[in-house]
């Protein structure tokens, strides 16, 4: 029988920093393979994957994962969108999505007075400007205005600034515009750069922005909700489905033109809110009407008209192919009309 002669190593079993004892015997098992070279004299404990079964193992594709890919427990990723696949009896089942750069609202940003942030300007005419390089994973002013968009951004989002070292100092800007501006535009003026974008924003609330300060930025999509001075809370553009229609008349005031249909198996009743506009003679008529049926038959009651000029049509229903229709008809001129439509339905 042979003994490697070298002293044994002390253990500290709960590492607490103290030695607990010495070490005098390792055995090898289930997964756990041990090699000792007599030339270094080094000690060598390692995992034996061969023995660690299936379901370890993680494969990166471009789309979902082949089924002859991986084995069963593995995961699967497809690094083009960031799914989050497993591997359960033979087949990839999708479990789950790897947040993306392109959609991360918070990222956090240095503001300095002279250049903005990261070269960007911030310019004293309401136009506010960002180096690309200030979004995540952007490189470009055209990858940083696909950033934007991707977030939804448009008139009346939020742009909010925290302090990193003092969160409680927050700024907020509202955007007076959904304009993005890239050199070239017209209104792409102060000292931004063709790889800076701007937008139009005013100071809503919050501190004055600190000169060489780090602030984590998060973008808010469109709120229509604005807080006003005098404490009360403005809803602005409240549009419920608008929609436009435009057509042409043809002095037939017989001549019907739909304008809504309200599918009568979902819905009971609804409220609309009809703006009709002559765009030849630059004439309009506004009125809300009221609509309820019961299946088979619609009624309406039209109320509030007002016009510039004279009434420029009725407002009349019915039910057809399975819709409450609004319609327009006493259209008594050949001129090209355009008709704007909000609703609030209630369900059956």
């Amino acid at each position: 029988m042979g003994y490697i002669s070298v002293g044994r190593p002390l253990v500290d079993s709960d590492n607490d920093g103290t030695v607990d004892g010495i070490l005098n015997r390792i055995n090898a098992g289930s997964g756990m393979d041990i090699t000792y070279s007599a030339s270094t004299g080094v000690l060598t404990l390692a995992v034996d994957a061969s023995e660690l079964g299936t379901g370890t193992g993680i494969t990166f594709s471009s789309g979902a994962p082949s089924s002859g890919d991986g084995s069963n427990g593995d995961l699967g990723v497809d690094y083009t969108n960031g799914n989050l696949y497993r591997k359960t009896g033979g087949a990839w089942e999708f479990m789950d999505q790897f947040p993306s750069l392109i959609r991360t609202r918070m990222f956090t940003s240095r503001y300095a007075t002279t250049s903005g942030f990261v070269s960007g300007k911030f310019t004293l005419d309401g136009e506010y400007y960002f180096h690309c390089n200030s979004f995540p994973n952007c490189t470009s002013a055209a990858e940083a205005e696909t950033y934007v968009n991707n977030l939804g951004y448009g008139l009346n989002s939020r742009i909010v600034f925290s302090q990193r070292d003092d969160p409680k100092d927050v700024s907020v800007f509202r955007a007076t515009s959904s304009t993005i501006y890239t050199q070239g535009d017209s209104g792409f003026s102060g000292s931004g750069t063709s790889s800076s974008i701007g937008f139009d924003l005013e100071k809503e609330s919050g501190q004055d922005l600190v000169d060489n300060t780090v602030y984590t930025i998060e973008f808010l999509p469109r709120m229509n909700i604005e807080h006003k001075s005098n404490g009360s809370v403005s809803i602005q553009e409240m549009n419920l489905d608008n929609v436009t229609y435009t057509f042409t008349g043809n002095s037939d005031t017989a001549t019907e033109f739909v304008i809504a249909n309200l599918d009568v198996s979902t819905y009971r009743s609804a409220k609309y809110h009809i703006q009709v506009t002559n765009a030849t003679d630059s004439s309009y008529q506004v009125s809300e009407v009221m609509l309820v049926h019961n299946g088979t038959t619609s009624n309406i009651n039209e109320y509030g008209l007002v016009y510039s000029d004279s009434p420029l049509a009725n407002v009349k229903t019915d039910v057809s192919g399975g819709n409450a229709r609004v319609i327009l008809n006493n259209v008594g001129d050949s001129d090209n009309y355009t008709v704007n439509v909000a609703v609030k339905a209630l369900t059956t």
